[in-house]
């Protein structure tokens, strides 16, 4: 299935790897202009060359600092944002009974931040 996504504009957290990145790149293939997000600026800007043309951006965003998620929401505040893909990580993979339950509760309180960027 097609989905086009042009003149749309995606915020997408933890973007360097794993899901986020995976994310960030079928959003990119369908037409998005993609922002992307993560705490790794020398890999975001190699990420970002990676992605499909178009007009995107990154912004270097440590979910974890209440500074830096004010300091995104001032960034984005001008900006429309159609899609937020909220992917702050969380526990180390694994058995979930193994982690301790304030890994949880971290990872539940980044996605809450990032969250209140729009």
């Amino acid at each position: 299935m097609k989905i086009d996504l042009t003149n749309r504009h995606a915020f997408v957290c933890g973007s360097t790897q794993g899901i986020g990145w995976g994310i960030a790149k079928r959003l990119a293939e369908s037409g998005a202009k993609i922002t992307l997000a993560s705490r790794n600026e020398a890999k975001l800007a190699q990420l970002k060359s990676e992605l499909p043309a178009g007009p995107h951006e990154y912004m270097v965003l440590d979910q974890s600092k209440v500074h830096d998620i004010e300091e995104a929401a001032d960034r984005l505040k001008n900006l429309t944002v159609d899609i937020l893909i909220n992917n702050p990580g969380g526990p180390d993979p694994g058995l979930v009974h193994a982690e301790p339950w304030s890994k949880f509760e971290q990872a539940l309180t980044q996605q809450l931040r990032c969250a209140h960027l729009l």
